[in-house]
């Protein structure tokens, strides 16, 4: 998604990601511009590997989990990503690994949160995409796993409740699912 708004719209996105490194999201997107492997014995010549990460470095910035996971942290640097490169998108992947104040329960901390990302959106009119990951599926008596829904999402309700936009994407069976089950205009 944030590969296709970049190259199709022009769009910029500050990433956070706590799962993945750094080096890793910038070597998949420099591949997915130029349409060949970069490693070592890959397709990719020097030229195309620079041009790919050149586009990368125009559209993207990462913020590094292992600094500061804090809430505050992530908006302050996605402030700064603002002012340096004007991003239109702040990606956080997944929501579990940002610090939340541990003084409330886990359903108002989510509820917290998302309205702060709500407002930090509106302010700088600035789309968030937030990665939240379900809890464990259980395949039902027929052997069918059931479709991921807005409740299903770890932690909270909230999800559902003050989310502008929400869908799942599951993979069964080799079939990947999009379920779109919120839409909020």
């Amino acid at each position: 998604v944030m590969y296709s708004l970049a190259e199709r719209h022009g769009w910029k996105f500050m990433v956070f990601s706590a799962e993945n490194p750094i080096p890793i999201h910038v070597g998949k997107l420099a591949e997915k511009r130029i349409g060949k492997s970069i490693l070592a014995n890959g397709s990719a010549t020097d030229d195309e590997y620079y041009a790919g990460l050149s586009w990368v470095d125009d559209h993207f910035r990462f913020a590094d989990a292992s600094v500061d996971t804090s809430l505050s942290s992530i908006f302050e640097r996605a402030e700064a990503c603002m002012e340096e490169i004007d991003i239109s998108g702040l990606v956080i992947d997944p929501f579990n690994y940002v610090g939340l104040p541990s003084d409330m329960t886990e359903t108002v901390q989510i509820s917290n949160m998302l309205t702060e990302l709500r407002k930090l959106a509106t302010q700088h009119q600035v789309h968030v995409f937030i990665v939240a990951h379900p809890t464990k599926m259980y395949r039902a008596n027929g052997g069918d796993i059931p479709h991921v829904g807005p409740y299903d999402i770890s932690s909270s309700a909230h999800w559902f409740n003050k989310a502008d936009f929400g869908s799942t994407v599951s993979r069964i069976d080799g079939v990947t699912r999009l379920n779109v089950w919120k839409c909020r205009l």
